[in-house]
């Protein structure tokens, strides 16, 4: 699993930007 710059599991904000979210990893 990759995980973010928080830890938090990659996955999860690569599927932010259909959320309206931003993307940390970008």
């Amino acid at each position: 699993v990759i995980t973010s710059e928080n830890g938090k599991d990659a996955s999860v904000y690569f599927v932010a930007p259909t959320k309206g979210q931003s993307v940390p990893l970008a």
